[in-house]
């Protein structure tokens, strides 16, 4: 049943949520997509609870976590990519784990654009961010000596942002052409370098400057209330 659960869950996320929101792209029906793209990122947060009743301070914690990196976009908006966001994402699945990681990255993608503008674009940064969080949630429970710990650190934050802003390209190019064009991928990655560059290195400097006084609470956080 749990094998079974699981291969549900990577089914929603990992198919039927990329091909939503590359509808979303054709259709331009940003709005709509945006809504089932949240009800689809939820879903398997239920699925994991079919058989049993989650506690309220699950639920709150959830809020609580999205609520702050919400919080830090917006505090950080006048430095445009340099952010503690995805570096938050990354310490949230590393303490609570994939579904949780994956959760908070979209809900908090799709929350904090009410404020910065929502667009085509919202269903691809849900699912950009909510992808690094799953799979920084894979090292759920790591070793923290610190050389391995700050070294994961820095290896999530590269991947991170250049998850992230892959994800974000081949929005453009379907955006531009309703259709992957390879050589325009190129062009966008090229075009969106420096930028990706400013992503990853504002990851590895919030990780490594505060990612282990971050993660130390998360922990106590978990063990307390979670």
């Amino acid at each position: 049943m749990v094998k079974k659960m699981k291969i549900i869950i990577n089914l929603i996320w990992f198919l039927f949520f990329p091909a939503l929101i590359i509808l979303g792209t054709i259709i331009k029906e940003y709005r709509i997509i945006s809504v089932v793209a949240m009800i689809l990122a939820i879903i398997p947060f239920f699925l994991k609870f079919e058989s049993r009743s989650p506690e309220a301070n699950e639920v709150v914690l959830i809020a609580v976590l999205t609520a702050l990196v919400v919080m830090m976009r917006v505090v950080f908006s006048p430095f445009p990519f340099f952010k503690p966001v995805t570096a938050l994402i990354i310490l949230t699945a590393l303490v609570f784990g994939k579904e949780t990681g994956f959760l908070v990255g979209a809900l908090a993608a799709l929350l904090s654009n009410f404020y910065f503008g929502q667009g085509v674009w919202t269903p691809f940064q849900m699912f950009a961010w909510g992808f690094v969080g799953y799979f920084s949630g894979l090292f759920k429970n790591i070793d923290t000596l610190k050389l391995k710990f700050y070294l994961l650190l820095v290896f999530l934050g590269v991947f991170g942002g250049l998850a992230f802003s892959l994800i974000m390209d081949f929005q453009t190019v379907l955006f531009i052409d309703n259709r992957f064009n390879l050589t325009r991928f190129y062009a966008a990655i090229l075009a969106s370098s420096y930028f990706t560059g400013i992503h990853i290195l504002s990851n590895i400097f919030f990780l490594l400057v505060f990612g282990e006084i971050i993660y130390r609470i998360f922990v106590r956080i978990k063990i307390k209330y979670y």
